[in-house]
């Protein structure tokens, strides 16, 4: 990988200004305040106590220490909100541009090379890492990972050690600023595999010689959780299950991919570029050795991104298996280095393939933004929800000379858990403050800048308000009891 210096800058400064364009343009809206409902934890934690939930049971030292950094220089919780943003734009900038640099020796098109690194680092799933305050570690992860796949690169072609120890090490560091992304490398260096290996011998040492990296990095973060006590790494016994889950988990990134995308759109696009690569494979030489290529390729892309539902300890969330996204993106680098001959005697490939990326492209801008301003939506119809509550507090304050401590919270008939009506939901990406047990009392707090308590519901007012049914903020809501407030959730 070239130094980066003054001149090096300068002589790609169109290259950066397209690659910040793009930012700006999918990303550019998470520096408007936005929190998920982890964030009031994190507010009301402080950013030290979040820190040692970041070492101690999340397995994130790197996160952590910024953390503490935050807390040293006594940054407000808005302000570090602000920071986190700009430092992930920074980050996942400066992971397109290095990645798209790489790719030079291989593209020569400066637009397919940016649109190619764009696709595979800032995939569809990336979109949940923006929701989170905590996103410039995410983000500073998957600058390590794409760091690791280019030095990953530059050993394949230059053989030299020390490129595959640096390799290692920017997989370790990843790791431990979030585990989340460690496929990411192996997804972004698979095309690469295939160029530096003639024979199926060379071919099976060059990828043995790529996961190595991503199983060290692995064993670091389960050596973090054991010697913390973190019970993340506990396996749920049911492989069955796991193995269901797994598939399930894959099937749901083709036909519905959390509805970001139209119904089985991405896995329209998946199998047309599986499709494309294979006719080509099937027309080379070496198809033996290509077609090889493209089964394992695809395998690993797969199985990796999943292997901690495999494994039973993780789930079906954007931000758990992130890396999955990058599939489609690993096909078009496949495409444009490995087939750049055959599809420019083809011209209708090209068109096909310049279709898609522009269809592709432009649904997630349109999802990616709709997410941004459902969000501010939701955020705001909650800080008009909390202070609606504290009028009511302050005036039953003043008129009974009660003061209220504690908050106990309830449901109707019909709640619109857990976001609000016409809003985008599909997992944790836009949710009410009021909809989960760890963030309701905490935003009330943070709003009204108050110190109330959670207090345990009670089956007396549970059945009181499962008898109707709101769709809107109502008084009627709100049941005082000398010094607590029961509140339901409609």
């Amino acid at each position: 990988m070239k130094l980066i210096n003054i001149k090096y800058l300068s002589d790609r400064k169109n290259e950066i200004i397209k690659i910040t364009l793009l930012i700006l343009c999918y990303f550019g809206l998470c520096v408007f305040l936005n929190f998920a409902t982890d964030t009031y934890v994190v507010f009301d934690a402080g950013f030290k106590g979040a820190g040692k939930d970041m070492l101690l049971r999340n397995g994130r030292p790197i996160i952590g220490l910024f953390y503490y950094l935050f807390d040293i220089l006594k940054i407000s919780n808005e302000n570090v909100y602000r920071v986190s943003a700009v430092l992930s734009l920074i980050f996942l900038e400066l992971a397109i541009f290095i990645y798209s640099n790489q790719l030079i020796k291989y593209i020569e098109n400066e637009n397919i090379r940016i649109l190619i690194s764009f696709v595979s680092v800032a995939n569809l799933y990336i979109i949940e890492y923006f929701m989170f305050i905590e996103k410039f570690g995410f983000m500073l992860a998957i600058l390590l990972n794409v760091i690791a796949a280019c030095k990953m690169n530059e050993f394949f072609r230059e053989r030299k050690k020390l490129s595959y120890i640096q390799a290692i090490v920017c997989s370790i560091l990843s790791a431990l600023t979030y585990q989340g992304v460690m496929a990411l490398y192996i997804i972004l260096c698979m095309p690469l595999v295939f160029v530096y290996a003639k024979f199926i011998k060379t071919y099976i040492t060059n990828l043995l010689l790529l996961i190595v990296p991503y199983f060290v990095s692995a064993a670091m973060t389960v050596l973090l959780f054991l010697f913390t006590g973190s019970k993340r790494t506990s396996l749920n016994e049911g492989y069955l299950a796991n193995i269901k889950h797994t598939v399930s988990a894959f099937l749901h990134f083709l036909y519905d991919t959390f509805g970001l995308m139209p119904k089985f759109f991405v896995g329209v696009v998946f199998l047309l570029l599986l499709a494309i690569v294979l006719l080509l494979a099937m027309k080379c030489d070496d198809k033996v050795l290509r077609l090889l290529h493209l089964m394992i390729m695809v395998i690993i892309a797969v199985i990796f991104p999943l292997a901690t539902l495999l494994q039973g300890s993780g789930w079906n969330a954007m931000r758990v298996v992130y890396p999955l996204a990058s599939m489609i993106g690993m096909l078009l680098l496949e495409l444009a280095i490995n087939y750049n001959n055959e599809i420019n005697r083809i011209s209708s490939i090209k068109i096909i393939i310049n279709a898609l990326l522009i269809i592709f492209f432009a649904f997630q801008y349109i999802s990616f933004n709709k997410i941004y301003i459902d969000k501010n939506k939701n955020d705001m119809a909650d800080m008009v929800r909390a202070q609606f509550i504290g009028n009511e507090i302050r005036e039953y304050e003043s008129t009974t000379g009660n003061k209220i401590e504690k908050i106990a919270f309830y449901y109707d008939s019909s709640p619109s858990y857990p976001c609000y009506s016409g809003l985008y939901y599909n997992r944790d990406m836009v949710v009410s403050l009021f909809y989960t047990h760890w963030s309701d009392v905490l935003g009330i707090n943070y709003y009204l800048q108050e110190e109330y308590r959670k207090a345990e519901p009670s089956e007396k007012y549970n059945r009181y308000f499962s008898e109707f049914d709101w769709d809107s903020i109502s008084s009627e809501q709100l049941v005082f009891e000398k010094n607590t407030l029961h509140i339901c959730n409609y």
